[in-house]
């Protein structure tokens, strides 16, 4: 496997390259990955998708090398998917190989124990090997979220509607306190404007962020309700939204 320097020849490959891509949000870090991933012509890797990656993507990793292992959450996801080497997360406990190259894509924003997961991957990475992962930082939709709550104050309540948030620092700290130790964390702010509310939700249900503030609202999702914030939101923000991605990057 070629060896890549973590502070030199990785922002060659990834600063500022996709930042005007259609969808950066979508493909960034993807991007990124696939990059280091062909530079590496490493032996083995392992994929952790969700929805967000598509199906081309997933070839562009697969065909570079039949030892290709796709893990997701969801047995409908690794379907589509179709690939020879899968497996569901929950299985990945038992897996009984080590990688040279590891991408988790935008899923450690729902893990229970991030420092938990960190260690476990650090456990089936190869010496020497790379561990790429993402996450989306506390700005990511503050014009949302500010706009639900000042609908909320025109309507004389308050709810909680916390998303998961953390800063650069935030998660280069945890890397540190993890089993990984020689780590970086690159963070790209991207914004985005939509015609509408819905444009702006089918977005956020590719990236699988939209859930959990559904969910904890679910009281709240009448109709009407979503009327006055798409009102609110073009008033204040013309339905922009930011988004910003942390990349975690370790060699181990």
């Amino acid at each position: 496997m070629k060896s890549i320097s973590i502070n030199q020849d990785l922002y060659k490959l990834t600063i500022g390259r996709y930042k005007n891509a259609a969808n950066p949000i979508k493909y960034y870090s993807v991007e990124i990955a696939l990059d280091i991933f062909e530079e590496l012509n490493t032996s083995s890797a392992l994929i952790f998708t969700n929805s967000v990656i598509s199906k081309d993507y997933i070839s562009s990793f697969t065909s570079k090398n039949k030892d290709i292992f796709i893990a997701s959450h969801s047995e409908q996801i690794l379907r589509s998917h179709n690939v020879k080497n899968s497996i569901l997360s929950s299985e990945l406990k038992n897996i009984n190989k080590k990688f040279d190259f590891i991408f988790v894509d935008l899923t450690l924003n729902f893990a229970n124990d991030i420092i938990k997961t960190l260690n476990f991957y650090e456990s089936i990475l190869n010496p020497g090997g790379f561990f790429i992962t993402n996450i989306l930082g506390g700005n990511t939709l503050y014009e949302f979220s500010n706009t639900m709550m000042e609908v909320d104050l025109l309507e004389n309540r308050m709810i909680n509607r916390m998303l998961p948030k953390l800063s650069s620092e935030g998660l280069l700290n945890l890397s540190r306190n993890s089993n990984f130790k020689n780590a970086i964390v690159m963070n790209n702010l991207f914004v985005k404007t939509y015609s509408n509310l819905k444009e702006l939700v089918q977005s956020l249900h590719e990236i699988s962020h939209i859930y959990p503030m559904i969910q904890s609202n679910h009281p709240y999702t009448t109709r009407q309700y979503w009327k006055s914030v798409e009102s609110q939101y073009k008033n204040l923000y013309q339905f922009q939204a930011s988004f910003e991605v942390l990349t975690l990057f370790v060699i181990k």
